[in-house]
């Protein structure tokens, strides 16, 4: 039920697992090619290593109550979960897969350092901002990608939706706004969905 800090450098060989009522991440946890799994079960996870990467990793799972802040080199966010009043952000150094990350009332921020491509991102009650060094890509066909409730944005420096598959989107009560710096056959951004109240998709840059 206390606060477990994580301080220095721990490194690991096999899948690391982490509970505590809190998690201090003031250091740098590095289980290369496995599993990491940290739970703050009444509180949150911290990030006091500045732009340090906390996790690094495989997968990560991570679970909290008042929010999430990591810096991470991750392939996969398996899942980032806020249960309580708090934000979801996660500053990803490479290219990352997110199969779920969902917020009962706070932000949602992902940013990749490469591709950033998406399942399931649900922030219940706020926006949800993604930024990509790489292009923002669709993983799960024509399932909706984004659930959020006040103003949201997707950067990509390569393009925002890829080929036939478009990110999908439920905004209901915010708007969307969405910049893309590149093109493929001359297409930079695809989306599909719904933005309430305005039913308008916000273009943030001139076209490529």
């Amino acid at each position: 039920t206390g606060t477990v800090t994580i301080g220095g450098t721990a490194d690991f060989t096999n899948p690391v697992t982490v509970i505590g009522g809190n998690i201090a991440s003031n250091g740098t946890l590095s289980s290369p090619g496995n599993v990491v799994t940290l739970t703050a079960r009444t509180g949150g996870i911290t990030d006091g290593h500045g732009a340090i990467v906390n996790v690094i990793a495989d997968s990560l799972t991570a679970s909290a109550v008042t929010g999430i802040d990591l810096d991470t080199t991750v392939n996969t966010l398996a899942g980032g979960t806020v249960t309580g009043s708090g934000m979801l952000d996660i500053h990803n150094t490479t290219s990352l897969i997110v199969n779920n990350a969902t917020t009962a009332a706070g932000k949602i921020t992902l940013n990749a350092g490469g591709d950033l491509t998406i399942n399931t991102i649900m922030a219940s009650a706020g926006g949800v901002t993604l930024t990509a060094a790489g292009s923002i890509l669709d993983a799960n066909g024509v399932a909706t990608n984004v659930t959020a409730s006040a103003d949201s944005t997707f950067n990509a420096s390569g393009i925002v939706g890829g080929g036939a598959d478009p990110i999908e989107v439920n905004i209901n009560g915010g708007n969307l706004g969405v910049a893309a710096t590149n093109h493929v056959e001359n297409i930079s951004i695809i989306t599909n969905g719904t933005v309430l109240p305005s039913n308008t998709l916000m273009i943030l840059n001139a076209p490529p």
